[in-house]
């Protein structure tokens, strides 16, 4: 196995057609690094401009893949970085593993970062994978990191809602309090009687123009409002366009609308496919209706869908961990955790070995608040 810098913007078909192979084939899916994703990313979004991949190959065939960017300093260390790329639209650094040689190519990514060697050929200190979901592809770097001898922190933990595929819908649902389904039939109810028309939930995946119907939903509300809704920034809305088309051209987007026959849509949901994970990008609802829960009732009838998808294992809801109300409808929890992983000598790993404490005393000083990360659905 060889490991590679490769420039997004450069890459032949073959390139991308080994690249969308191996999304579906990954130890750990992670639809944050498809490549419909990331090139989508990287031409529209202004801080996508400087990635480059990390690519492990054997015989032509891609066996890894990491979107990186180089960075000057790391929370505040003026030491070299590479950090996992990731943006306001983006929910998971896994890396991408080929299933059956995943220890293998994380063993060649470790490789070829331990020998310093960035995009650029200068030394680099540290590797920072944000929001690293616990799985497959956590544990082969883990454990390629500790072959080498390389130390590992972990920053923040935290658990975000998800739902392991049950036997059935049912299944599911029986998992529910008997409080919460009878306030979900009410709402259900209620919201066909304003109708005029039971709602239902319609598969919009194979439509281009459902595209357009999100972007004016979710800007007809309060994201509209704060200017951010993706229809308030063009570059946004011509990623989330691409992004779309790039994955309904593979049968992998999710386009799912609660509507009525009478009238447009009353919530929306933007699902992507990696393998056997559904992530959930983006949500709106028409907030006309916000008593009566039609974003509720979208997310519930969304799971019944889910448990009826023959190639699907998890649903990640990849949302903020308090978020209480998804929190109780989805029953399980997958841990998600900012790691940094030393790659340099002996003074590197005396900085990050100092690196709790630094920040401990920071935030005692008022002066250490936790960078950004990525914008809620």
């Amino acid at each position: 196995m060889q490991a590679r810098y490769l420039d997004p913007g450069r890459l032949t078909s073959a390139d991308i057609q080994a690249w969308g192979d191996l999304s579906q084939l990954a130890v750990q899916p992670n639809a944050f690094a498809h490549p419909t994703f990331v090139l989508a990313a990287c031409r529209y979004l202004q801080d996508g401009r400087d990635t480059s991949l990390l690519v492990v190959e054997d015989a032509g065939r891609w066996e890894a893949c990491l979107p990186l960017q180089a960075r000057r300093s790391w929370r505040g260390i003026p030491r070299r970085s590479l950090q996992a790329w990731r943006h306001i639209y983006s929910f998971s650094s896994a890396p991408l593993l080929r299933q059956g040689v995943a220890e293998a190519a994380a063993d060649a990514i470790m490789a070829c970062l331990a020998e310093g060697r960035g995009p650029d050929r200068r030394a680099v200190g540290v590797l920072a994978l944000d929001e690293l979901p616990d799985g497959g592809a956590s544990e082969a770097l883990r454990g390629a990191a500790a072959r080498r001898g390389l130390p590992v922190l972990e920053l923040r933990r935290a658990s975000r809602a998800c739902v392991q595929r049950r036997p059935d819908a049912d299944s599911y649902l029986s998992g529910l309090s008997s409080r919460r389904r009878s306030e979900l039939r009410r709402r259900r109810r209620r919201l066909s009687e304003i109708m005029g028309s039971e709602v239902s939930l319609v598969d919009r995946s194979s439509e281009p123009e459902a595209v357009e119907s999100f972007l004016v939903l979710e800007s007809s509300g309060w994201k509209g409002k704060a200017g951010t809704a993706l229809a308030c920034q063009p570059d946004h809305a011509r990623f989330f366009r691409a992004m779309c088309e790039g994955f309904r051209s593979t049968g992998l987007l999710h386009l799912w609308s609660l509507e009525t026959r009478l009238g447009p849509p009353l919530a929306m949901a933007c699902r992507l496919q990696s393998g056997s994970g559904l992530f959930t990008f983006k949500v709106a609802y028409d907030e006309k209706f916000a008593s009566l829960g039609p974003g509720v009732t979208a997310e519930v009838e969304a799971l019944v869908r889910f448990h009826g998808l023959g190639d699907v294992e998890l649903l990640d809801s990849c949302t903020d961990p308090g978020n209480e109300l998804l929190n109780e409808l989805y029953p399980d929890r997958l841990a998600v955790t900012d790691v940094a992983i030393c790659l340099g000598g002996a003074f590197d790993r005396l900085l990050l070995a100092a690196f709790p404490t630094a920040r401990a005393l920071r935030r005692r000083l008022g002066n250490g608040s936790r960078p950004s990360g990525p914008a809620q659905r």
